[in-house]
């Protein structure tokens, strides 16, 4: 039984693991780099894209570091491009893992055509030339009025993202666009309500923050953008 056992572990040892294949698992579309899932893929003008991913079987050089790169492109309903981008991923891999966190983001910028596009999104391994990829379905609307790119920030400049929990006596702060509001009069009267409820729909917030966008002059009016920001924090 010894002479089994230790023949096993000699085995073992000499045996070198199977390198593993170049892949993105765990994709997720999301309200920002670190928010919450994006419940559907139903995009606005002014509206960002995100969608976050974990690159797995990465292979680091000799000093621990890797050299990739995400390329993406967006394609409209008959195979045009309507958008396109490369970035580079490079840095250390930590803790002994082969996979890494990657995402994607980009805005929709009017003028912005309602109908189907198609994402595609290649991750490039620059020291191997392994390549994978996947790809999204996005369904583009028209203007209407709605609430666009809401994200969590730890800080008022609005430079650190933030995740959708925390810890209790956290301030987190928010921004956010307003889209589709009326100017055919000549004026534009916006409020924006904001309260922190719990799992059961309890308020939280003795009063909820209020926000007002008011403009009454025809010609200010007329040369505002298409959207309005919003920001606060609770």
């Amino acid at each position: 039984m010894r002479r089994v056992l230790i023949a096993a572990i000699l085995l073992a040892l000499t045996v070198s693991p199977a390198s593993a294949k170049l892949e993105v698992e765990k994709i997720e579309a999301c309200h920002g780099r670190l928010g919450p899932v994006r419940k559907t893929l139903d995009f606005y003008p002014y509206d960002e894209v995100w969608f976050r991913f974990t690159v797995m079987g990465a292979k680091a050089d000799e000093e621990g570091k890797v050299d990739f790169e995400v390329a993406w492109k967006l394609l409209d309903d008959k195979g045009k491009e309507v958008l396109t981008r490369k970035v580079p991923l490079k840095g250390p891999l930590t803790f002994g893992t082969d996979s890494f966190p990657g995402y994607v983001s980009f805005s929709l910028a009017e003028p912005v055509i309602a109908g189907e596009y198609l994402l595609k999104v290649s991750v490039k391994d620059n020291s191997s030339s392994e390549e994978t990829s996947f790809e999204k379905k996005l369904n583009l609307k028209a203007t209407e009025f709605a609430i666009v790119s809401p994200q969590l920030f730890h800080d008022a400049g609005y430079t650190v993202p933030a995740s959708s929990g925390g810890v209790v006596g956290q301030q987190l702060h928010f921004r956010l666009l307003v889209i589709g509001f009326d100017r055919s009069k000549g004026k534009i009267d916006n409020e924006l309500m904001v309260q922190v409820i719990d799992k059961d729909k309890k308020e939280l917030m003795p009063k909820p923050l209020r926000m007002t966008a008011q403009k009454d002059d025809e010609k200010i009016v007329k040369e505002l953008p298409a959207s309005t920001s919003a920001a606060g924090w609770c």
